[in-house]
C-alpha cells in the first residue's frame, strides 16, 4: 500500500500483508467392480473389470486401486498395466490423471478352482494417492458376488472285453465314469438294471444290488476332471439263453447339471450267438452268388443259419421260427 501525494507514511513496514493456504486437493473417488454374471462355473475362467471414478472437486493423479484375490481362484491376467504380485495374492493399479468427472478402468481375470461350492465374492478398493482427501470412503470399495453352479460332462463306458459269451458261465463288466469337467463331481450315481437271463453275482468298489428291482447301483467319490473311477459287475448267464448273449445299459446321473452332452452318458452293446454258444458274423458272405442290393433274409434257428432270396421291394419275410434279422448290402440291421 502507497500513502497518497503530499501525505507521508512514517511506518512503511506495515503497508503489505500476505495471506497464505495450504492447497489440500479432495476428490471422491468411487469404484465399481463387475463380471456382468450372477453366477459362474467352477473350473473356468470369469473377467472383472474395475473402474474408478473422480467425482471431484479435485484433479488427481496416481490413486491406488488393490484386490486381494479370494480362496479358490488363480491369477490369469489383467490389463491397462495392472500387476499380480503372488507373495501378497493381491493385483495392484495404479491411475493415470483424473479431472473431475474422469473414469479409468482396467479388466481382471481369474480362474475358479473345480472343485469350488457355494458362493464367490470378490473385493476391490481404491485409495487416494498422498496429499489428497477422499470426502466419501463409503464408495471407494466394490464386491461382487456370483452363484457357483458346477457343471460336468460325465461319460461312461462299459466293456467285459469280449465279443460271445458261453451261457451257464459268468460275464464279469469293467464299468467306467470319467469326469470330462469342467467341475469336479462327488456322487454321480450309476444304475444298471440287470437283463433276462442273468443272475447278480458280485460287484466291487462299493457297488450294490437290489434284488427288488433287479439292479445294481454304485455312487461315484469326489471324481475332478479328467479324473475316472469304476466299478466291476459280474452276472451269471442262464445256461438255456440263446440269441442275443447279453443285451445291456448303463447310465450314470450327475449329482448336479450335467452337459454339455448327456447322450454321451450310455452304452449299448449287442452280441449274437448260435445255440452252442458261438458267435455268429451275419456280415460274412453266404455260399452261394450275392449280387450287390440283394436282400436276404437270415433265419436263426440253433446251428443252421441260411438265407432265403426274396424279391428287391420286399423289405422282410417273416418267418415261423428264430429271430428274424434282415441284412442288406452287407450291413447288419438288428
Amino acid at each position: 500500500m502507497t500513502a497518497p501525494a503530499g501525505v507521508s507514511d512514517p511506518t512503511g513496514g506495515n503497508n503489505s500483508a500476505t495471506d497464505t493456504d495450504t492447497l489440500t486437493p479432495e476428490a471422491d473417488l468411487s469404484l465399481v467392480k463387475s463380471d456382468g454374471k450372477d453366477s459362474v462355473v467352477p473350473g473356468t475362467n470369469t473377467t472383472y473389470t474395475i473402474s474408478v471414478t473422480n467425482n471431484g472437486p479435485s484433479t488427481i493423479s496416481g490413486a491406488q486401486v488393490s484386490d486381494v484375490l479370494p480362496a479358490g481362484t488363480t491369477f490369469v491376467s489383467a490389463t491397462n498395466g495392472a500387476t499380480y504380485d503372488p507373495g501378497t495374492n493381491t493385483v495392484s493399479f495404479t491411475t493415470g490423471t483424473l479431472i473431475t468427472g474422469g473414469t479409468t478402468s482396467f479388466d481382471l481375470a481369474i480362474a475358479i478352482a473345480p472343485g469350488s461350492t457355494g458362493t464367490l465374492s470378490n473385493t476391490a478398493t481404491v485409495a487416494p494417492p498422498a496429499g489428497v482427501t477422499d470426502s466419501n470412503s463409503g464408495n471407494d470399495s466394490a464386491t461382487d458376488t456370483d452363484n457357483l453352479t458346477p457343471r460336468a460332462d460325465l461319460a461312461i463306458a462299459k466293456t467285459d472285453n469280449a465279443t460271445s459269451a458261453v451261457p451257464g458261465t459268468n460275464v464279469t463288466y469293467t464299468i467306467t465314469v470319467t469326469n470330462n469337467g469342467p467341475s469336479t463331481v462327488t456322487g454321480a450315481t450309476v444304475s444298471d438294471v440287470l437283463p433276462a437271463g442273468t443272475a447278480f453275482v458280485s460287484a466291487t468298489g462299493g457297488a450294490t444290488y437290489d434284488g427288488a428291482t433287479n439292479t445294481v447301483t454304485f455312487t461315484t467319490g469326489t471324481v475332478a476332471p479328467s479324473g475316472t473311477t469304476s466299478f466291476d459287475l459280474t452276472l451269471a448267464i442262464a445256461p438255456g439263453s440263446t440269441g442275443h448273449a447279453v443285451e445291456h445299459r448303463d447310465g450314470d446321473t450327475a449329482p448336479r447339471r450335467d452337459g454339455p452332452d448327456p447322450g454321451q452318458r450310455q452304452l449299448h452293446r449287442h452280441g449274437h450267438t448260435d445255440a452252442a454258444g458261438r458267435p455268429v458274423d451275419h456280415q460274412d458272405r453266404w455260399q452261394g452268388r450275392r449280387r450287390a442290393g440283394d436282400e436276404h433274409d437270415v433265419h436263426d434257428h440253433g446251428d443252421q443259419q441260411w438265407p432265403q432270396h426274396c424279391h428287391r421291394r420286399r423289405r422282410q419275410r417273416r418267418l415261423a421260427h428264430g429271430r428274424h434279422l434282415r441284412v442288406g448290402h452287407g450291413r447288419r440291421h438288428l
